[in-house]
């Protein structure tokens, strides 16, 4: 059995089925990975998201899907150099540029994080959610008593 036919066997029945018809749909492996991430199963996902880059590796959404996993399980360095490459070759969507001022704000890169932050306000003002409001405080001053904090530590 092949690592990609042992990957589909991770999948619920009706995917495994559809995955194994058409192993070199990117679509459907873009479906498996986002499917897995609603189901919590993050490895699951990333690997579904890397089967899927390697079919189709310039493709933003599925970039931008991995640095999102990688946020989502704390590789906050990896996810801000996928979302930095992203941005270098286009604009990223406001919510992705949130997602890497999160990135690099857990990164340990504050003043980073606050240009990105206020870009994506700027870009999208009335987006708000749970993840957008604990990064508000990017915008207060304070955020430069933070950065003189992490440097000594």
């Amino acid at each position: 059995m092949t690592k990609i036919e042992q990957l589909v066997e991770r999948f619920p029945i009706g995917l495994q089925a559809a995955l194994r018809s058409s192993l070199d749909n990117v679509a459907l492996w873009k479906y498996a990975g986002e499917e897995s991430l609603r189901n919590g199963d993050m490895a699951l996902a990333e690997e579904a998201v890397r089967v899927a880059l390697k079919m189709s590796p310039s493709d933003p959404d599925l970039q931008s899907g991995l640095a999102s996993i990688f946020v989502q399980t704390r590789r906050f360095s990896a996810a801000a150099a996928i979302l930095e490459t992203l941005q270098s070759r286009d604009n990223l969507s406001p919510k992705s540029t949130y997602m890497l001022a999160r990135a690099l704000y857990h990164d340990g890169k504050l003043e980073a994080a606050q240009r990105e932050f206020k870009k994506a306000r700027d870009q999208w003002p009335d987006f708000t959610n749970e993840e957008v409001e604990s990064l508000r405080h990017l915008l207060w001053p304070s955020c430069e008593t933070k950065q003189a904090a992490a440097n000594t530590s």
